[in-house]
């Protein structure tokens, strides 16, 4: 052979096994039987979850969101936590339930294999009036309808066709013409097909076992399907595609028909099939005897006989979908399963390998997937094609943390205690291992020529072409890295134990991050940088999101999320995705904002433990314990969701509340059932409750909640319910009223206020009655003490008088007794007329002092002079005060005062106005009130020697005690009158009277 052959030859056989026999041997070697490929994740429920049987042949969901089952052994109710089982009065030989209906009213109607209908009311079960006609009819039900009313129902009864009969016991069989083999009929939003036997028709040599009687709005059709297309089938079942297609199934085959009109038709492996329609054009096909569910992508695919076997080896009774678009797939002796979104797969290792559960995961080409797995070995899947094998052992069999596809150089790369490659069939180390035997826990492709894996506390950056390692450093002190990331522009990321710090292309130190934030000054348990140059990093319980030198905390929705252990992925558009042992978080960050949804359980996810992140074919792949899972990389709007009042029970009775319902008091213990509806969470529904708007809430996993011994109230009870990633819903307002006990009640309160206000009332007009009574004699006893003591002073006063008349006429001054006795005359008369009024006005009073003054001055021959004074603010014609109550002190200054003064006496009298009172002051310029009180020996003059008595004095403080009520105030207070140097120039007297 020629040089030039050769060569040719060595590049063919190059291209050969690189591009060809190596990736074969890889889909071949330790290649085990294929498993299945990639499917919906169900979730599967059986006897063990509450079910009566597993022979299931309905599920039917009502209005109000219960799912029905129709199971051999009576009918089961299911509201997302726990089943209710319905039985007939003759459970023990009518309780296969076969179908389920529900009219306008609400109305749950169900038939038996009996061929007997029943319907549910108030939790009874009440048989059809007219079963007796349906039961004399030959074959069995293979399908059921009812019109919205609940007024007719439509009995496809094999051998028998359809029978169409109302509550009032009337009915007609189709096919009418009595030829015909097979009857479709259409009503509004139903189709509903049936068949007869040719020994039944009115005459067999008319009966034509190829034809349809087609009943449409529009009219009857009889519809010829030639013989090569038949088998002779007599089962038939159909289901509306769009306006104007239907499918049709007969027997073993499934018809098309547009507008009637026959298209094609493709083989079925089983006598039976249930068809179902999805909303985005799939077909469901569920069949019996273990072939499974399929699923066709359109009608082209059914066409085409192009399907999917979803639950194979399982007989499949009937397909339907719930309001949030979950399908549930009945089984003859194996349960239901549920899917909560049909866009959730998963590839399940086969059954001798579930033992070995994947721990990291990196997509490859052509569907392939490598993971690593916790026995230390790495498995090649693929699970488009449904294959699974296993490669060589590693030279380092411990756990596969970390594993790496390099497409370019068509290696695998993987992480135990060291850093080792696949290459060519054969497994290698790097030239440089890490000898410490440290985990390798993370690796990250760089660039073509570079990645970096990081190994417990130390970064290895390897060369791909000659796979050195070597160690990333900060001048010659190795770094303790703790988390690394590296950027587009090759910016390097690291936390250490203490800090997080970077170094940028071509620069040789580490450096802090600007601007200073004590979110850098911490560890960081993950790092991740995105393709636009944004800084992922954090811990525990909540990470940062660095950007354009701007800083934002970020709080995960799940509590404790992520946790430690968190790979990070971007998908192509941006988005973030966080995956973690607490399922997946998901953020698109936008300018200032951000949105996030959280993908666990309640998405579809048949495992929340998730140990690696890959991207392939627009999807994003979960590693996890039950296999690869595979979700659409888009985001999905969970709605908000709005909590349910199932039953309302008072005292153990349920009852149906009304807004504002009226209880009463003995009523206070209730208990409210809750519920969402929402089977996504599978019982894990959340509520919070609060009993006032102002209460704090309550928070509960249960959907019960139990209110023992409430007190008598207004209630505005407000319920929220969290949907599946964490966020409240609107609420449930449940409006009550607990009335008082009796004794509370505001009849019986007004009753009694009425009472105690009448006896009160009583009580006081008897009050008033004795106070009057009371008030009347103390004024008569005050009336008469104050008569008796004016009774006293004017003798006092008239004595002193006369004292000075008969002065005058001893002195034999006839001129001054006259002009006496003549002013006498007036203030007698004056002080008569006051004693019969028993009060005067000021100005009367003034008058008198004025009249008695002027008597003393001229008695005592002009020894002294006198002023009275009134404040304007007085009104002299209206005040109205006892008479003679001032002139006792006037008479004490003139005969102590100023009687025996040397040189010239004053007397001042003054009125004045304080606080509702009359202020009287009396004021000399004598000796003193003290010094006029004393004798000649300077021994102080007492009653008891009778030298110094004011009988007046004394007389007047016990009519200013009677005037003032009694009052414990200063009612006279005598002053001694002292100049600057504190001798004493006179005195002055100051009375109170209460006006």
């Amino acid at each position: 052979m020629c040089e030039k052959e050769a060569v040719s030859s060595f590049i063919f056989w190059y291209i050969m096994i690189r591009y060809f026999y190596f990736p074969a041997f890889f889909l071949f070697l330790f290649s085990d039987a294929a498993s299945q490929k990639l499917l919906p994740a169900f979730r599967h429920y059986t006897k063990d979850e509450g079910l009566p049987t597993n022979n299931i042949n309905e599920i039917f969901q009502d209005k109000a969101g219960y799912m029905w089952i129709a199971t051999g052994e009576g009918l089961c109710r299911y509201d997302g936590y726990s089943y209710k089982n319905y039985h007939t009065s003759n459970a023990n030989t009518d309780n296969n339930v076969r179908f389920i209906e529900q009219d306008s009213t609400g109305k749950i109607w169900f038939a038996t294999l009996k061929k007997r209908i029943y319907y549910i009311e108030d939790e009874l079960i009440i048989p059809f009036s007219h079963n007796d006609k349906i039961i004399q009819s030959k074959g069995v039900f293979h399908d059921f309808r009812i019109n919205s009313p609940g007024t007719t129902m439509y009995l496809a009864i094999g051998r028998l066709g359809l029978m169409c009969i109302d509550t009032s016991g009337t009915y007609s069989i189709l096919p009418k013409k009595g030829k015909n083999s097979k009857v479709i009929y259409e009503y509004n939003d139903f189709i509903i097909s049936s068949f007869n036997n040719k020994e039944d028709a009115p005459d067999i040599t008319l009966w034509k076992p190829n034809t349809i009687e087609w009943h449409t709005s529009a009219g009857i059709k009889d519809l010829m399907i030639d013989k090569k297309y038949m088998d002779g089938a007599i089962h038939i079942l159909s289901a509306k595609i769009g306006i104007s297609g239907r499918m049709v199934v007969l027997g073993k085959k499934v018809f098309y028909f547009e507008n009637q009109v026959y298209q094609w038709s493709t083989q079925l492996p089983v006598l039976k099939g249930i068809p179902f329609v999805d909303n985005d054009g799939s077909i469901y096909i569920g069949l019996l005897e273990g072939n499974g569910l399929r699923k066709y992508n359109g009608l082209e695919d059914l066409r085409l006989d192009r399907f999917s076997t979803i639950l194979s080896e399982k007989s499949i009774t009937w397909i339907s979908k719930d309001k949030e678009n979950g399908m549930w797939v009945s089984t003859v002796d194996d349960g239901y399963y549920y899917n909560p979104n049909m866009s959730v797969a998963i590839f399940e290792f086969p059954e001798s390998y579930k033992t070995k559960k994947m721990r990291s995961l990196s997509a490859g080409v052509n569907g392939q997937f490598f993971a690593g797995l916790s026995s230390g070995e790495v498995a090649d899947i693929n699970p488009y094609l449904g294959s699974f094998n296993l490669l060589s052992k590693c030279p380092f069999p411990n756990v596969v943390l970390s594993v790496y596809y390099d497409q370019n150089k068509v290696r695998l790369y993987a992480g135990t205690n060291y850093l080792q490659y696949f290459e060519n069939g054969k497994w290698f180390s790097t030239s440089h291992p890490n000898d410490r035997g440290i985990p390798c826990q993370h690796i990250y492709n760089i660039d073509q020529s570079h990645f970096f894996c990081k190994t417990g506390q130390y970064g290895m950056l390897v060369n791909k072409k000659d796979t050195s390692g070597k160690l990333l450093k900060v001048g010659d002190d190795s770094l303790d890295i703790r988390a690394f990331a590296i950027s587009n522009d090759t910016t390097v990321w690291v936390s250490t134990t203490t800090e997080i710090l970077y170094k940028l292309q071509g620069e040789k130190e580490f450096k802090k991050p600007d601007p200073v934030h004590a979110a850098f000054a911490s560890p960081a348990d993950y790092l991740f940088v995105t393709k636009k140059g944004a800084v992922i990093f954090g811990n525990n319980n909540d990470f940062y999101y660095f950007f354009n030198n701007k800083i934002t905390q970020i709080k995960p929705k799940i509590d404790a999320y992520p946790g430690n252990d968190v790979k990070i992925l971007e998908s192509p558009d941006g988005k973030i995705w966080m995956a973690s042992g607490k399922g997946c978080m998901v953020y698109k960050f936008h300018e200032s904002t951000y949105d996030v949804q959280y993908i666990g359980l309640n998405y579809g996810l048949p495992d929340e433990q998730i140990f690696d992140v890959a991207y392939y074919d627009a999807k994003v792949w979960f590693a996890t314990h039950n296999g690869l899972v595979s979700i659409p990389d888009t985001l999905y709007n969970n709605n908000l969701i709005t909590p349910i009042l199932e039953y309302f029970f008072v005292n153990d009775s349920v009852i149906d509340i009304e807004k504002n319902q009226q209880l009463d008091y003995d009523q206070n213990n209730i208990t409210i059932n809750l519920n969402t509806f929402n089977y996504r969470m599978a019982g894990r529904s959340h509520f919070r409750y609060r009993l006032q708007p102002e209460s704090p809430w309550q928070e509960t996993n249960e959907k019960e909640i139990k209110l023992f011994s409430l007190q008598d109230g207004n209630y505005d009870m407000e319920v929220q319910a969290k949907n599946e990633e964490g966020s409240w819903g609107p609420s449930l307002y449940i409006d009550f009223t607990i009335a008082p006990i009796f004794y509370k009640s505001w009849w019986f309160l007004s009753t009694i206020f009425v009472l105690l206000l009448t006896a009160g009332y009583g009580f006081y007009r008897f009050r008033i009655k004795s106070i009057q009574k009371e008030a009347d004699v103390k004024a008569q006893i005050s009336s008469l003490e104050r008569s008796a003591l004016q009774a006293q002073m004017n003798p006092h006063f008239i004595f002193n008088c006369l004292s000075s008349i008969q002065n005058f006429i001893l002195q034999n001054d006839k001129s001054q007794a006259n002009q006496y006795l003549s002013t006498f005359a007036s203030l007698v008369r004056d002080t008569l007329n006051a004693s019969v009024q028993g009060s005067v006005t000021l100005e009367d009073e003034i008058r008198m002092l004025e009249s008695y003054l002027s008597l003393e001055r001229l008695r005592f021959n002009h020894s002294f002079d006198y002023s009275i004074i009134a404040a304007p603010d007085i009104d002299q014609f209206d005040t109205v005060i006892p008479p003679l109550l001032i002139q006792p002190f006037v008479e004490n200054a003139i005969l102590h005062g100023v009687k025996n003064k040397k040189g010239k006496g004053e007397i001042k009298i003054t009125f004045s106005l304080k606080n509702e009172h009359l202020l009287v002051e009396i004021t000399d310029n004598g000796p003193g009130i003290y010094a006029s009180a004393k004798s000649e020996n300077g021994s102080l003059i007492t009653e008891k020697n009778h030298q110094y008595k004011s009988l007046g004095i004394g007389i007047t403080k016990k009519r200013l005690l009677h005037l003032n009520e009694n009052q414990n105030t200063q009612n006279l207070n005598i002053i001694e009158l002292k100049d600057n140097l504190g001798h004493v120039g006179g005195s002055k007297v100051q009375l109170t009277v209460k006006l």
